[in-house]
Formats: structure tokens, C-alpha cells, sequence
């Protein structure tokens, strides 16, 4: 099994949890509170008053689907990179220095650190029929809804995402001392038809096949393991 010390419960997960657990605070501390005062004024309506604070607390339960997806897809990759063996290291939700961001940084999905190389993985979970290219600025989602209707939504270019994320975990090693390649893919955890897609050299591949492709990667020149081990140790230093 892979070496999993760095890595943390998913962030996105504990943000939808916390926003939950925020909302229905609120509406118990503020909405039943006011459901008893107006009951006490107005006898009449008590299932009203009580009813609205029912419905209040269910909206308070709504999370964000497309998180919800994304979260999932992330943590089905990350149970396949789990499968690698014990010489490879998984970072995960690693945030590196990113001066052209608005935030001062940049999420990377995964990190891998293996004997074979470092490894920028970004995790997608979109259902429906991809199509793009390597250089356009968004790719197309082609999908059907429940009525059975087509129709069309738009997503960020993957690509590019990983193309920058390479760059990014490049520079900041190298401003570390450590001159290692790292090479960058597309882990898509639906079962996505990718006969509309092209990476411009980035692979795009399901979930189920990731601990495979990395296993089977093989740089044009391997990397010392003096490298691999100070690549590990600086980018440990960003997730504490």
C-alpha cells in the first residue's frame, strides 16, 4: 500500500459539512426561538410557525451537487493511487505558492512521488460526453436529463488546469534545489467516452486505471532516488 502520511480528509467534504452544520445552527437558534414567540402570539398558527422552521431546517441540508461529485471522484481516485505500492508517497489537496493567482495559491489534486518520477494528478468527475481540445479555453459536456432532453454545459479545460499545475510543482522544486520532471495526467473517475477529447500529450484516463498507468510510466531518464526523497521532503513542507 502506498505511503498515505500526508494525506488529510478530503477538505472539500469538511467545507460541505461545516456549511451544513453552520445553516442548521442557525436556523435552530434563531428560527425556533422565533416559531415559539409567535406562537405565543398567534395560537392559531403554531403547525405554521413550526412547519416553516421543518422546511427551513431541510433547506439548511442542501449541499452543492457538483462538490458533492467532485468530492466523491476525488476520494475514488484517491482509494485507486491507495493500491501503488509502499516505494510510492500520495500527497493530496496539496496548495502551492501560485503569485498569478488571486488567492496567492493554487490546489493540486494529488501528488505522487514515486520511484519512476513526480506525478501532477487532476481528479474530474463529470457526467456525460466530453468534448474538446487541448487548447481551448473550456470543453463541452453533452449530457441528458431525466426528462431524456439533451443539452449542453461547459467546464474548465483539464488540460490546461494540469499543464499550469506542472509548471507550478516544477518551479517551486526547483526553487527548492531539486531538478526532477514531473509529468502531469487527467484521472476522469465516471465512465467517460473520450473519443472527443484530445490531451495535446497530457493522458487523460478513468480512475480505475490510475495506479496501473503510473506503475507503467517509464521517463526518458529515471530519476536518482536522492531526488525523489528531497522532492517528498519539500513538498511535505507545505502540507505541515
Amino acid at each position: 500500500m502506498a505511503n498515505t502520511d500526508y494525506v488529510r480528509e478530503n477538505r472539500i467534504t469538511q467545507e460541505l459539512a461545516r456549511d451544513c452544520s453552520r445553516r442548521r445552527k442557525y436556523v435552530a437558534y434563531i428560527g425556533l426561538p422565533l416559531a415559539l414567540a409567535a406562537s405565543a402570539l398567534y395560537p392559531a398558527g403554531v403547525l405554521l410557525w413550526f412547519g416553516m422552521v421543518g422546511i427551513l431546517l431541510l433547506a439548511a441540508g442542501y449541499r452543492d451537487n457538483a462538490k458533492v461529485s467532485g468530492a466523491a471522484g476525488e476520494n475514488y481516485s484517491l482509494g485507486i493511487l491507495k493500491q501503488l505500492p509502499d516505494t510510492y508517497t500520495i500527497f493530496y489537496q496539496v496548495r502551492l505558492p501560485d503569485p498569478r493567482s488571486s488567492t496567492g495559491e493554487r490546489e493540486l489534486d494529488f501528488i505522487v512521488c514515486g520511484p519512476n518520477g513526480v506525478f501532477v494528478v487532476e481528479s474530474k468527475s463529470h457526467n456525460g460526453v466530453l468534448e474538446g481540445g487541448s487548447d481551448d479555453r473550456r470543453w463541452t459536456i453533452h449530457k441528458v436529463g431525466r426528462g431524456g432532453t439533451a443539452y449542453r454545459d461547459t467546464v474548465r479545460n483539464p488540460i490546461k488546469q494540469v499543464r499550469q499545475q506542472v509548471h507550478l510543482l516544477s518551479t517551486y522544486l526547483k526553487d527548492h534545489g531539486v531538478r526532477v520532471w514531473v509529468t502531469g495526467a487527467v484521472a476522469l473517475s465516471r465512465d467517460n467516452n473520450l473519443d472527443r477529447v484530445e490531451g495535446g500529450g497530457i493522458p487523460i484516463i478513468p480512475s480505475t486505471d490510475l495506479a496501473a498507468f503510473l506503475l507503467a510510466h517509464r521517463p526518458d531518464r529515471s530519476p536518482l532516488e536522492s531526488h525523489i526523497a528531497q522532492s517528498i521532503r519539500a513538498i511535505a513542507a507545505l502540507v505541515g
